[in-house]
């Protein structure tokens, strides 16, 4: 079973979507909401190992919205706002 994801809604921002009835489905098939998103997220993982942090990033500002942590310190403003008492990078998206 090959599980689709929607296209961006705005520039830049992706999004896994699963309403409770496709969930239902995938469960009926002997499947879960984690394989779809790890079958939406796969790939992306694949090709931060091929490239690299820094070329992975630089490949558009969707990838580099994609990076929650770097070198130990939370560099995404929203993580960073959800564990105040983690360490943070100096700049946050």
């Amino acid at each position: 079973m090959i599980v689709g994801v929607p296209r961006e809604i705005e520039a830049d921002e992706y999004r896994v979507a699963l309403l409770s009835v496709g969930a239902e489905l995938l469960a009926k098939d002997g499947r879960t909401s984690s394989q779809a998103l790890c079958n939406a997220t796969l790939p992306y993982a694949r090709e931060l190992a091929a490239l690299g942090v820094d070329a992975f990033l630089a490949r558009g500002l969707g990838y580099a919205r994609a990076l929650n942590m770097r070198d130990g310190r939370i560099t995404y403003a929203d993580v960073a706002e959800a564990f105040p008492d983690l360490p943070r990078a100096d700049s946050h998206q």
